[in-house]
């Protein structure tokens, strides 16, 4: 958005990110997304770093991972959500 000049969707990022919780990474999320990698890469099917520390953290947080790339997350047993299907 920045590199686009898209004001009009900044402008929405900034109001939504002031409804969200913060939440940092924490040593528990990294030794969770290393049991997830070790798991799927065992499967052949290597996971993204990005996308192994957002299910660690929403498996701790209990949380549901909006996402249109649900294939991402399918196996790395989240609750998803896609809001634009």
């Amino acid at each position: 958005m920045l590199r686009r000049d898209a004001r009009k969707q900044m402008g929405f990022f900034d109001r939504l990110m002031k409804t969200l919780v913060w939440d940092d990474v924490q040593r528990v999320d990294w030794l969770t997304a290393a049991e997830l990698w070790a798991n799927e890469t065992a499967l052949g099917r290597p996971p993204q770093d990005a996308d192994l520390l957002i299910a660690a953290q929403a498996h701790r947080l209990k949380a549901i991972v909006v996402t249109a790339n649900e294939d991402h997350f399918a196996s790395l047993g989240v609750k998803i959500e896609n809001w634009l299907a």
